[in-house]
């Protein structure tokens, strides 16, 4: 596969980047049309890369979990949201202006009043009685609950029931985050917040941040969001969680669901497609809520990313990090290039970078190296042909001709009539074999007889067309001793027959070997009549075994 489809770019080989597969993006921060490498690292730092230059560094107060970033008012200026724990921070022009928090989750009823009551009377083995049963009752507990059940030292047990008894919420964190845009293909649309948490939430933010607009409880913890329409049409939204499900969740729409046969991985939208990444090695293909193809990786799968260029995100094709050290870039089904790297991919994000307006491709290895890669322009010219030269070219099919029209007339119209045609000439056919089957046992041609007592297997046909004709006979001994002192004796009418070169005696017959012997004879009957002639075996006046062959009609001189 041709690699030279990627132009190596820029790269800074000890960036010494930490980076998950969502906390990376390439993001116009000021508004001006030159796109900056934004990385939030696991080291708390928040990293803004302008071409090859560190353009601004920050500090986070933990580790993030997950970053975007999108447009909620009419400046230009985009809104970095990055996310760790429950709580939100957002950034603009490289400031923090604004934090909100996820809203915590009341406990469940029944199991709020165990902890009441383990409030009122301090007994610990009373409050651990009761959420078995609760648990026992298949009722999904809280953390804090299961937390306190997974311990089996009394001391820390106690801690944390007094830790917790105070506390009706259940403090929520954020899984995943994504952004519903007015148009989902236009890259700088004004857009609104989404956000899934580890409690089985989605919350949808106003375009300020400062409440929730909608809110969505579906029955997996979700872990990627994919956005396929507005919220002025449908809002339909693609969650998937990871009890290998698909949600799809929206405005006026019945929610349904894609079941995967794998853990996921991870997900990602292409235009009207939906690329799914699972632990078996598989990237499964989605459009309409049914399946178009998939993709089976030999290596496990680390991450995809889509690739699309131009102002109008003309679809290029999809990347596929794997294990074995490599991207691999497809076209649909088809493999178009292979790019080897040094280190497997930790995370990698294709855009526009800088001021260009070719599309780069950025990676970051586990070691923590940054390097970018462009597409070649060579590529666009050799597309095509690479396209037509895989396309399976369909069967040639013969003109339609007057004859098959009629044909195809005659068998519509008297179909029925046809099929008795053919039942009846099947119904001939085996009543012809069937006859002609009992003719060949009333003309005696019969199987070879066999003594058992001494066991031998004789077969023999006639060859030629007369007069003369020659029998080839094969002889095997099919037991375990030797036998010797064999002879044939021939039995025909010599009325019609005249033998010459014939065999009288076999040598020695070792077991499991085939002896091939002939013998010729003449027909000498004026009118080439044919008759049965039987060769025999015998041993001491004893007859072995014998067969009878049909001769045929013989040709006149």
């Amino acid at each position: 596969m041709k690699q030279g489809y990627w132009i190596q770019g820029w790269s800074d080989l000890v960036a010494n980047l930490k980076v998950t597969q969502n906390c990376m993006d390439l993001i116009d921060v000021q508004g001006n049309g030159q796109y900056n490498l934004v990385v939030a690292d696991q080291n708390q730092r928040l990293v803004s890369y302008r071409n090859t230059n560190i353009a601004w560094e920050t500090r986070l107060t933990d580790k993030p979990v997950c970053m975007t970033y999108f447009y909620g008012d009419t400046s230009g200026q985009p809104c970095i949201s990055i996310c760790h724990g429950n709580t939100i921070y957002n950034y603009k022009i490289f400031k923090a202006f604004y934090k909100c928090q996820i809203p915590n989750i009341q406990l469940k009823q029944e199991e709020a009043d165990i902890w009441k009551q383990y409030s009122t009377d301090k007994n610990l083995q009373n409050l651990i009685r009761d959420l078995k049963n609760l648990q026992q009752q298949h009722s999904n507990l809280s953390y804090k609950s299961l937390e306190l059940l997974c311990f089996q030292d009394l001391q820390k047990q106690q801690e944390l029931a007094e830790k917790y008894q105070d506390s009706p919420y259940i403090e929520d964190s954020v899984t995943c985050v994504s952004v519903l845009k007015k148009n989902v293909d236009e890259d700088k649309s004004q857009g609104q917040l989404i956000v899934g948490t580890e409690l089985k939430f989605i919350y949808i933010y106003n375009q300020e941040i400062t409440q929730i607009y909608k809110k969505y409880e579906i029955p997996g913890v979700p872990i990627s969001i994919c956005i396929f329409s507005e919220e002025q049409k449908d809002g339909r939204i693609a969650v998937l969680v990871r009890e290998n499900c698909v949600y799809f969740i929206g405005n006026d729409i019945e929610p349904y669901t894609i079941d995967l046969q794998s853990k996921p991985i991870t997900m990602i939208r292409q235009q009207r497609c939906l690329y799914i990444a699972t632990m078996d090695r598989v990237v499964q293909n989605y459009q309409h809520k049914q399946k178009q193809y998939q993709l089976q990786m030999q290596h496990n799968i680390l991450g995809i990313e889509t690739v699309t260029t131009g102002k109008g995100q003309e679809t290029k094709g999809l990347l596929i990090a794997l294990e074995n050290k490599t991207i691999q870039f497809y076209k649909d089904t088809l493999l178009m290039s292979i790019i080897n790297l040094e280190s497997n991919v930790s995370v990698m994000r294709f855009g526009f970078f800088g001021v260009s307006q070719d599309g780069f491709l950025i990676t970051i290895n586990i070691k923590g190296a940054l390097e970018t890669r462009t597409l070649s322009r060579e590529f666009e010219r050799k597309k095509q042909a690479i396209l037509e030269k895989e396309i399976i070219k369909p069967i040639e099919f013969p003109p339609i001709t007057n004859l098959f029209i009629e044909q195809f007339q005659r068998e519509r119209e008297q179909g029925s009539e046809m099929l008795r045609t053919y039942q009846y000439d099947l119904l001939r056919m085996r009543f012809k074999t069937a006859q002609t089957y009992l003719n060949i046992l009333s003309n005696k041609e019969q199987a070879p007889q066999l003594n058992q007592n001494n066991p031998l297997r004789l077969s023999a046909i006639a060859e030629g067309l007369g007069p003369k004709f020659k029998l080839c006979c094969v002889v095997e001994n099919i037991s375990n001793q030797p036998i010797k002192d064999i002879y044939i004796n021939y039995v025909y009418n010599s009325d019609i027959y005249q033998p010459f070169q014939l065999i009288n005696q076999l040598p020695f017959l070792i077991p499991k070997y085939q002896k091939n012997f002939e013998c010729y004879f003449t027909n000498i009957h004026q009118n080439g009549i044919s008759d049965t002639i039987k060769i025999i075996l015998y041993r001491e006046s004893k007859q072995l075994i014998q067969t009878s062959i049909q001769m045929p009609m013989s040709e006149l001189e």
